[in-house]
Order: C-alpha cells, then structure tokens, then sequence
C-alpha cells in the first residue's frame, strides 16, 4: 500500500497519521522546561529511538556547572536531526496546545507581549532542528495539522523523512514510558 506515500490526504494536504495517546504523553514530559538528564540518562534516552542502527551526535549540555545537564527539548532536537550532517532542519512556529498568552504586568518594559513569552511554555519555536521554546504536545505532533513537526517534515524533506521521524518518537515513547516512573492505573 506504500504507507510512506499515504500518509497525507488529497483533500487539502493535511497529514492523515499523527501521534496519539502515549506518543503525546511522552513527547509532553521530555520537553516540559523542568525536565533535565545526566549524560548516562540523556544517551540512553536517544539510544531508545535508534535501536544501534544509526550514527548520533550529543549535542554540549545546556547546563555546565554544577553538573553537565542536558534538557528534554534536546532530545527532540536530536530526534529531528540525528547528526550535524543530517540536511532536515526543521523551522516551525505554532501555538501547543494549552497556550496562554503572558500579561503584560509581568512585562510592564514590552509593548506588544510576543506568543513566545508564553508562561506555560505554550508556544513552540523550532528553528535549524533546535527547540527555543514550547512543548511537544497534542498540538505539536499530535494533531493532523500542516504545522505539526511531522507535517513540516513531509513537506519540506518527503514522505520517507517524515516516517523515520514518526518512527523513532514512536521507539522512544513506548520505550521512555516503560522506564519511566510514570504510570496510569486503571
């Protein structure tokens, strides 16, 4: 059926496949702005998505000092672009799903407050591969929409970049909740 050729609808070029249920709730708890790892949890995490098949490159911590800590928001950085060689360099900007615009009383020195300002971390900004802002949410890869990261991947890179991508948060979502504290209880 050539799925990989499939996977948006002629209708008006939106993408049919998106992340669901745990792809979300997983990609929502690595890129949330209090979420960071050691390099033994940051490398074992990017191992979840490759399965030893592919060369990775560790991007430098974000934090130096106390301790060399790197951020959840890398590890989609590295999912996009698994090597400085890789030619995908994702730029989008889109609102996630529970945006929320900051007052203008807790910056009184802007005139016109930028979506990127957001309190809640509720405005994705991805540019060159790399997150500023925002988290992957139901909004971000869940959605059927044209900015999704997918959408934006299909579009710019072809069907069969978008697959790879959609498969490797797929290998790290099921991988990450399974080892992570993280439970539902039914």
């Amino acid at each position: 059926m050539s799925i990989k050729h499939n996977l948006v609808t002629p209708r008006n070029g939106e993408p049919v496949i998106a992340a669901i249920q745990d792809f979300i709730t997983a990609s929502f708890l690595l890129s949330r702005k209090d979420q960071f790892f050691d390099r033994r949890q940051f490398t074992q995490i990017c191992c979840y998505f490759a399965d030893a098949n592919i060369h990775i490159d560790i991007p430098p911590p974000t934090i130096m000092k106390p301790v060399r800590l790197w951020t959840g928001k890398q590890i989609f950085n590295v999912l996009m672009r698994p090597t400085k060689d890789s030619r995908i360099l994702v730029n989008v900007e889109s609102k996630c799903h529970k945006w929320e615009e900051a007052s203008p009383k807790n910056y009184p020195w802007i005139s016109k407050i930028q979506p990127d300002l957001s309190p809640n971390d509720g405005w994705l900004v991805v540019v060159n591969s790399e997150i500023m802002c925002g988290v992957m949410d139901k909004a971000t890869v869940g959605s059927g929409k044209k900015k999704s990261i997918f959408g934006v991947i299909m579009r710019d890179y072809g069907p069969h970049e978008a697959a790879t991508a959609m498969n490797r948060l797929a290998k790290l979502a099921a991988r990450y909740l399974g080892t992570s504290p993280f439970k539902i209880l039914s």
